[in-house]
């Protein structure tokens, strides 16, 4: 695009014309971000507004995830850690030893937290299922679970495979 300047006393009363880049130069900003920034926060607005407030109520555990996910290290050791005790679980069951593991706080002590607890009511009966995997999906082809009774007694275990 050429740009003519007009002769006057300011410029010494001489022609000048130059030429503009059609983009612009090294180290000086680009386009404004101020749309962008806008869009994204109007997005935001409308997400918090369409959820209800469900989001709000859970706005710790999704700071929590937040910072699980920018901390590599932290998730390694987390799965390095559900993996050893899965592990020592099965060696437990193939080696007929989780029946010296009568209760959900011995449980928790050798084999640590698992993956999911799930409540069962049953008329009469409560019970809770937990359920022990490796720690990645990718690595998780078998599962082990834990039935306890509602004074948190071991009642029996149930291994199988997940079909994915």
């Amino acid at each position: 695009m050429m740009m003519s300047v007009i002769a006057s006393p300011a410029n010494g009363g001489t022609k000048q014309s130059f030429k503009r880049s059609p983009r612009p130069l090294r180290g000086l900003p680009g386009p404004p971000i101020w749309p962008k920034a806008r869009a994204g926060a109007m997005t935001l607005t409308l997400l918090a507004c369409f959820s209800g407030c469900s989001l709000l109520d859970h706005i710790d555990e999704i700071m929590t995830l937040g910072d699980y996910a920018r901390d590599k290290e932290v998730q390694e050791k987390i799965v390095n850690s559900i993996d050893t005790h899965y592990d020592a679980l099965l060696t437990a069951i193939k080696s007929g030893k989780i029946k010296k593991y009568s209760n959900q706080k011995e449980i928790l002590q050798v084999f640590g937290e698992p993956i999911l607890i799930k409540r069962i009511e049953t008329p009469g009966q409560h019970q809770e299922q937990w359920l022990y995997r490796h720690g990645l999906p990718m690595k998780a082809k078998d599962k082990v679970y834990l039935y306890f009774d509602a004074k948190g007694k071991l009642l029996q275990y149930e291994q199988g495979s997940i079909p994915w």
